[in-house]
This record gives C-alpha cells, structure tokens and sequence, in this order.
C-alpha cells in the first residue's frame, strides 16, 4: 500500500511543479506569443531611436557618426535596439547616413531601413530592408 501512496505523492507534487512553471510563464508576458504587429511596432521605434541620435551627433559634431565613432546618443540608442532583438548597421558621411536594423533572433521577423531623408523601409528576415524595400506605410 505504501508504493500507490508515494506514486500518488510524486505525481501530485510534479503537477503542482509543472502548474507553478506555467504560472512564472504567463506573469512573465511569454504567453502572448508572436506578435506582426509588435514586432513592426517595436522595429519603427527602435529605428526612429536610432535616426534621432545619428541626428543629435550631427548637431554635436556637424558630422553624422559611423559605426563605431563615440557619440552618446548613438550608443545608447544602439544598445536599446540590441536589447530588443536586433542587429543595427550604420553607414554615416559627412552628410548622409543609413540605418538598417535586422532581426538578431527568430523571435524578430521585421527589418527596417532610415536614411537622412527620414523614409523608412520595410523587409523581413530573411529580405532585409534596403533603400530599394517598399515604405513603411501607416493607415
């Protein structure tokens, strides 16, 4: 009689185990799943973020900054972005520059592109965004 009660135990302490992880699951946002709209949403901020603080360092130094150049701004705004997922890429010129963020995981689908002009372009993972992609376009 002793062993059905320890089954019984076993199972019923590994269904509270597996009914708490779920609950730590849930309250943590993961339930939510995969969102094409939060992920476009996520990417557009990310990439204006990106766009603002190349423009801080032009008004700085009178120069936009290249990947790697130290400007505050830049950094910060890039760190962020690859917080959230994504690869960021920078061309900078003395008066242009681009950026392209790219997804850094597949829990990201969206790529989007920003240059000087402000016009922000959209691909996805596996076509990323370049000068040639189609606008982002908002209803």
């Amino acid at each position: 009689m002793q062993l059905p009660r320890r089954l019984a135990t076993a199972v019923l302490i590994s269904g509270a185990s597996c009914l708490l992880g779920y609950i730590l699951w849930a309250t943590r946002g993961n339930w939510r799943g995969y969102s094409l709209l939060r992920d476009a949403s996520t990417a557009e901020i990310d990439i204006r973020q990106v766009a603002r603080a190349e423009e801080q360092c032009r008004e700085e130094r009178g120069h936009y900054a290249p990947a790697g150049e130290h400007c505050d701004a830049l950094t910060v705004a890039v760190s962020r972005v690859e917080d959230d997922g994504f690869r960021v890429q920078i061309q900078a010129g003395y008066s242009t520059y681009s950026v392209r963020i790219t997804p850094s995981s597949n829990e990201r689908l969206i790529s989007l592109y920003t240059d000087q002009t402000g016009e922000i372009r959209m691909g996805t993972r596996s076509q990323p965004a370049t000068v040639d992609s189609a606008p982002l376009r908002h209803r």
